[in-house]
């Protein structure tokens, strides 16, 4: 206690007058300490903030009792506090809030936080101030809104991969952190990459790091990166960059075991490009990951790296070079050797990839008794059959071995099960595996039996809309089947036939008619929109010629493939064309309609309801537009049945059937062009009625109700209204005036603005009252008990007098 000075002795316990300890604080009453972040004298304030922090570091109960209390209001201005130990503890203070998510919508709802943590970080060169403000900024991030927060007020992103090289192992983390947070935005990853700094060598660096949390972030902001195998752009920098040799890095050091799964699967995302794998086997990577797959003794990631293998599988590079490493011997002492049921799954996928290689084809044999184990589960069994699809796909040889050890009985069996027993996608696929041997015409007749044309047959009995897709694969197999004379005569054995009449003759009455039919023609309206390219068309063309692939988007749903699809709808109504110049004619009208009227008052119609306002001039227009598309070359010719013969015949001839698509028409009488003015007015939801008349008549009904006005109305609203515009302006409620006509009769008067909502009424509540006259002056209306109505419905034989006369 006491030390030597010179010849006195000193005692160290003694307290110098006027010398106190430093203040020291232990937070109980937390309240009382928040209250201390006002006083002015900084060792006060700066004890105070230290003690918070420190308390609220304990626990997050901790931190919600500092919110209650209001501390964010005490320690924000704190931030910019001129003393550099009182910033660091007010920013290590609001990170350690930002946990709580009030927190984060309070430091959102204004736009300067986020700014100011972000030049903090750049600019200030204290190592403590960098940490504190990019795990704010990391936290903040977090929220959905708060990364486009982030994303928006920060037009550069450079500072990212600047701070990211900082010697501080939390900086780094929480600058990582920050940039996984902002991939989950859909802008956030074009951000990024277009970036003037941006590079991944920067993000490898940190799979070297000493920290695990390091580490497994570098990873996922990589895989998010591969993972977007569509931007060439991206993959192309992960190749230059060496990303693949950065990933077989880290599976080479064996301590870094509990990262290799995520490295697997990124390498598994990469294969995904053709490009990338090729790379991958010209620096002997894919010879790696199957020595790394022999070596691994962790169960877990020998699936992960087999599963990769498996993978490479899909590119034409990849599944030689697999061959060469002897993949396929391996795939094959895998299904005779003991594994976990999964394996079984991507085993047999393998096989199925490994089939689209040659070699590998001739060298894959029987693979059906994993199939055929009823042991395993249904996705498992699913997978073989897929296998087995594939190799008989591949090869005529493949098939012959499957017959000979009669694995068409197995097959069979499987067809015969109760309803329900076996999934519909395996029995699609069994019916699948049947087609692909009836392909080959030498080995047809060795699988044609009355047993499975009876099996085949009797699927059409079912009744459960879920074997509509087994239904119709069965049907596709019948008509392979039944090329054969064989076929046709076990078919006829079976008695299914008799079963099938209600299927068969409606569609036939629907062939004959459609395609043979020699006296009337058919016309056909179809408004679809056609292709924008006759590419599309080529390309289906060219599927349609090829083998049926079943596409399975996942183990519950088995889609038809194009030829199937389009072979359903050619039983019923042939194939059909688009119609082009049909749609054409309703487009333009359409746009006829927006210049007359507006672009509001025809996008706001709405079928089912009608503005009577617009029905007299839509109609005018629209008998209009009808007479100038069917007139024919020559409109002052009277006679038109005439032409239309003529015409409908030079048609027949060019397109081969009495199908017409009713684009097609240049030519029409009262029918056709009826049937035009019908297609289009459904299609602008104009109430028209087709009337079918006698030896061929028939013309168009509309109702046009009678709108009017007393007279003091017609005063005010003429007066409120009056025109004080440009008189060439079209209102939006104001409908377009045409100049009188003759004939017309239907009062269509100027519908004061506050009226023009009241006059909507539905279209079934509408009578008709005029006729359209689509003939001889077009656009006309007649009402409908007039004497010029008579005459223009009633049959006429001047044009037939006429024609015989010349």
């Amino acid at each position: 206690k006491c030390v030597s000075k010179g010849i006195n002795r000193v005692d160290r316990e003694q307290q110098i007058k006027n010398q106190f300890d430093l203040l020291r604080l232990e937070v109980k009453y937390p309240g009382t300490a928040i209250l201390l972040l006002q006083c002015k004298e900084k060792p006060i304030l700066l004890a105070a903030s230290a003690a918070l922090a420190k308390f609220g570091a304990k626990s997050e109960e901790n931190l919600e009792v500092l919110f209650n209390l209001e501390i964010v209001d005490s320690v924000l201005p704190l931030i910019t506090h001129e003393d550099l130990f009182t910033r660091r503890f007010a920013a290590k203070l609001l990170a350690e809030m930002a946990v709580i998510p009030n927190v984060r919508y309070f430091l959102l709802d204004f736009n300067y936080y986020i700014p100011h943590f972000i030049k903090v970080l750049i600019n200030e060169e204290d190592m403590f101030m960098q940490e504190f403000s990019s795990l704010i900024l990391a936290e903040i991030s977090t929220d959905v809104f708060g990364a486009a927060q982030l994303l928006k007020q920060c037009s550069d992103m450079n500072f990212l991969f600047e701070r990211i090289q900082s010697p501080d192992p939390d900086v780094k983390k929480n600058i990582i952190q920050i940039m996984y947070n902002l991939l989950q935005d859909p802008l956030g990853a074009q951000e990024i990459i277009m970036t003037k700094d941006f590079d991944m060598q920067l993000i490898y660096k940190l799979f070297n790091s000493s920290y695990l949390e390091i580490q497994k972030l570098a990873l996922d902001v990589i895989a998010d990166f591969v993972r977007r195998n569509k931007n060439e752009y991206l993959h192309d920098h992960f190749r230059r960059t060496n990303g693949l040799q950065a990933l077989l890095q880290v599976l080479e050091k064996r301590e870094w075991e509990d990262i290799h799964k995520k490295v697997l699967k990124i390498l598994c995302l990469a294969c995904d490009n053709v490009t990338t794998v090729e790379l991958l086997d010209d620096i002997g990577g894919i010879k790696q990951i199957l020595k790394y797959t022999e070596d691994t003794s962790n169960s877990k990631l020998f699936m992960e790296a087999f599963d990769l293998a498996v993978c490479l599988s899909q590119t034409p590079k990849g599944r030689k070079a697999l061959y060469t490493y002897g993949m396929v011997d391996y795939l094959l002492h895998a299904l005779v050797g003991s594994m976990q049921p999964d394996m079984y799954e991507i085993t047999c996928h393998g096989i199925g990839m490994m089939t689209l290689y040659n070699h590998a084809a001739k060298d894959l044999t029987e693979s059906n008794y994993v199939f055929k184990n009823e042991k395993l589960k249904w996705p498992v069994r699913q997978a073989a059959l897929f296998a087995l699809k594939q190799l008989l796909r591949c090869n005529i040889s493949n098939c012959q071995n499957f017959l000979n050890i009669q694995g068409q009985n197995y097959l069979l069996s499987l067809m015969k099960q109760t309803v329900g027993k076996v999934p519909i996608e395996i029995l699609v696929g069994v019916v699948e595996s049947f087609i692909i041997i009836a392909r080959n015409l030498a080995l047809r007749r060795s699988i044609i039996s009355t047993d499975l044309i009876d099996t085949l047959s009797a699927s059409f009995e079912l009744t459960c809309k879920s074997m509509n897709d087994f239904k119709v694969i069965c049907c596709t197999a019948l008509s392979i089947l039944c090329t054969e004379k064989f076929g046709r005569q076990e078919f006829l054995k079976t008695g299914r036939a008799k079963r099938l009449y209600n299927l068969l003759f409606p569609i036939l009455d629907d062939i004959l008619k459609f395609k043979f039919c020699p006296l009337e023609p058919i016309y056909v309206v179809n408004c679809i929109r056609p292709r924008q390219s006759s590419l599309l068309e080529e390309e289906c063309d060219r599927l349609s010629l090829q083998e049926p692939s079943i596409l399975s988007i996942d183990s519950k749903r088995i889609f038809l493939s194009t030829e199937i699809r389009r072979m359903t709808m050619e039983s019923r109504f042939g194939r059909l064309q688009c119609d082009s110049h049909l749609y054409d004619y309703i487009e333009l009208f359409k746009c006829n309609l927006i210049a007359a009227e507006s672009k509001n008052v025809v996008s706001k119609t709405r079928q089912g309801l009608v503005n009577i306002n617009y029905i007299a001039s839509r109609a005018k227009m629209l008998g209009k537009f009808v007479a100038q598309q069917m007139s024919g070359p020559d409109p002052l010719i009277n006679c038109i049945d005439h032409q239309l013969e003529i015409h409908l015949k030079e048609i027949k001839k060019s397109i081969g059937t009495s199908v017409i698509p009713l684009g097609m028409l240049r030519v029409g009488s009262y029918f056709e062009r009826a049937l035009l003015f019908k297609v289009i007015a459904d299609r602008v939801y104009l109430p028209a009625a087709l009337v079918r008349g006698e030896y061929g008549k028939a013309w168009i009904e509309i109702a046009v109700p009678e709108v009017k006005s007393s007279v003091e109305e017609d005063s005010f609203y003429s007066y409120i209204h009056r025109d004080i515009t440009c008189p060439e302006i079209i209102t939006i409620h104001e409908p377009v005036q045409y100049p009188p006509e003759s004939g017309d009769q239907t009062g269509n008067d100027i519908i004061p603005e506050q009226d023009q909502y009241q006059s909507v009424f539905p279209t079934k509540l509408l009578k008709p009252n005029f006729i359209v006259d689509l003939m001889e002056c077009p656009g006309d209306l007649i009402p409908v008990n007039s004497c010029r109505a008579r005459l223009y419905c009633e049959k006429r034989l001047t044009c037939i007098d006429m024609c015989q006369n010349i």
